[in-house]
């Protein structure tokens, strides 16, 4: 299963452990401006191509040396632009439906009616956005 599903606690603990969204967004920052200006594998994020590319790539630990790292900024802003698309029901549902019996991908194709590859391409923008963001 994609390794960057860690980043849906975060996504969670930001959206309500924070007292505002300018708060939110301060921790977001703060968070992550760091690992953006020193993973040479996210500076090489240069478009939402890219990010699809490397959302291929980081499904798995072993993809990549910045896998797990990556997988918190790049898990939480894909969260965040399915949340913000499809609804929170739907993450819900998501995460209730996840068994040891069937593969994560599968899961997410019943739940969203679409092959999670389909999600990068919609999510990409939104991630790329807020790599962007951080880069600042």
């Amino acid at each position: 299963m994609p390794i960057f599903r860690e980043g849906s606690a975060e996504t969670i603990s930001f959206a309500i452990g924070q007292p505002s969204i300018e708060v939110a967004a301060t921790a977001f920052y703060e968070r992550f401006h760091d690992e953006v200006l020193n993973s040479q594998e996210i500076i090489d994020i240069k478009s939402s191509t890219d990010v699809v590319n490397y959302l291929k790539i980081i499904e798995h630990r072993s993809g990549s040396k910045d896998a797990h790292d990556s997988s918190y900024l790049l898990g939480m802003t894909f969260w965040q632009s399915m949340i913000a698309q499809h609804g929170f029901d739907k993450f819900v549902e998501l995460l209730k439906s996840q068994n040891k019996n069937e593969a994560f991908k599968a899961v997410f194709t019943r739940v969203y009616g679409m092959p999670i590859e389909v999600a990068y391409q919609e999510a990409a923008p939104h991630i790329f956005a807020a790599i962007d963001v951080l880069r600042h």
